[in-house]
């Protein structure tokens, strides 16, 4: 089996429905000898800043001369990124040889993995036959039903910020979204960012050991496109490469993460060199300053309200474009709502993606707020549209499989 041969095989009879449960990850991994849990294993739930918090903390302990393996979802640049050691992506050889021990499992199975679960047992795998010393994991939905969750011995877990989401699979409510997220602490440490007074009554009633961060700690900040630093509790002058001051408040959840690990008896050193080196694509990512573009994660509300108040803090006296694409069953009318109005023109774009919203529907959606939108064939053809305009700044958010193409365009990283 080679490297497409394998992702093919893992692909296979994908209806692209979401799927929660974990029985069929749980007989895999017991076919695989449960490598889940012979990985020192940090647990990763929340609505938003999953990536950026990961990030800091796969960083900093491998600065400190750890093994960390990570595992994130979806892709973002190339799918091979899902799956690293000390930031490196995952060989196409050693992913084609997994896939294939992984495959004569599968194949005995008769309800077959989702490729998600597939993949989720593929990255413990990854992490147990490299000899780990940490796994760094985010859920990829929710937590407690999520294929991630099948692993049972957790160093600590960690819960970002909580919002809307996904409410068709885990509730429409803040409190009923929270107990999906925190059943992946199945008795562990949690160290939590703050959280708004309906996410934190929960937590306080069901978490025995929870530690909160706290954005009021957050001082002395300093931001431009260069660098980002500021000082939290005992860490002063703290520099980050990530733009925003909302990576200040994941960066902050990372630092607490890392005192509860010292509190568990792991020695952490080179603390500030790892957040420094720590880069994260699709978060307010500057990859271009002449001219000035823009690349971001935002696909919901509140990272539209992130995405919002970075735009006021850079770029408030700058023309803007945006380039927009996202998927149908997100709350994309408040994403609209709360950002349209800072662009001077916008291109809608439909995603390269089975739940992506059309480019057309998208662009009616913006006429609501914004009259100079147009609806675009390609993500080629919006970004020239967007180049053309004339435009100091050109933003382009939504989707990550949307993004992804993004990047492919520009110059970066293509897309396997």
């Amino acid at each position: 089996m080679d490297y497409l041969q394998a992702r093919d095989y893992i692909a296979n009879g994908n209806s692209g429905k979401i799927v929660l449960g974990l029985d069929r990850v749980r007989k895999l991994c017991e076919f695989l000898g449960n490598p889940q849990d012979k990985v020192k294993l940090i647990h990763i739930s929340g609505t938003n800043g999953k990536g950026s918090v990961g990030t800091f903390i796969a960083s900093v302990l491998t600065a400190s001369g750890y093994k960390v393996g990570r595992y994130t979802s979806p892709e973002v640049l190339n799918y091979r990124d899902k799956f690293s050691i000390n930031g490196q992506w995952i060989s196409e050889d050693e992913f084609a040889s997994l896939t294939d021990v992984i495959s004569r499992f599968v194949d005995k199975m008769p309800d077959r993995p989702t490729p998600f679960e597939i993949e989720t047992a593929l990255a413990y795998y990854y992490f147990e036959q490299n000899d780990c010393d940490f796994a760094v994991v985010e859920c990829g939905m929710g937590g407690k039903e999520d294929a991630t969750n099948v692993a049972d011995n957790k160093v600590l877990s960690v819960l970002t910020s909580v919002a809307l989401d996904h409410t068709q699979f885990l509730g429409d409510t803040l409190e009923k979204i929270t107990e999906q997220k925190i059943g992946i602490v199945k008795g562990s440490p949690l160290v939590s960012a703050g959280q708004c007074s309906e996410v934190l009554a929960v937590l306080k009633d069901k978490i025995s050991d929870l530690t909160l961060a706290d954005v009021s700690k957050i001082v002395n900040t300093k931001l431009s496109f260069e660098e980002t630093t500021f000082d939290y509790k005992e860490y002063k002058n703290v520099k980050i490469k990530m733009l925003g001051k909302f990576q200040c408040e994941n960066a902050s959840l990372a630092l607490e993460v890392i005192d509860k690990l010292k509190e568990l008896g792991y020695e952490i050193n080179n603390v500030h060199e790892g957040m420094e080196k720590a880069l994260w694509p699709c978060r307010f990512d500057l990859v271009s300053t002449e001219p000035i573009i823009i690349i971001d994660g935002a696909h919901n509300p509140h990272g539209a309200l992130a995405l919002r108040e970075n735009i006021q803090y850079y770029l408030t006296e700058h023309t803007i474009a945006f380039v927009m694409g996202v998927l149908a069953d997100k709350d994309y009318e408040s994403l609209v709502e709360i950002t349209a109005s800072l662009a001077t023109s916008i291109y809608t774009v439909t995603p390269n993606n089975q739940r992506g919203l059309s480019a057309e529907k998208l662009a009616e959606c913006v006429k609501l707020h914004n009259k100079n939108v147009q609806a675009m064939s390609s993500i080629e053809r919006a970004i020239d549209n967007a180049l053309a305009d004339g435009c100091e700044a050109i933003i382009i958010f939504g989707s990550l499989s949307f993004l992804s193409e993004a990047y492919k365009f520009l110059g970066g990283e293509t897309v396997d």
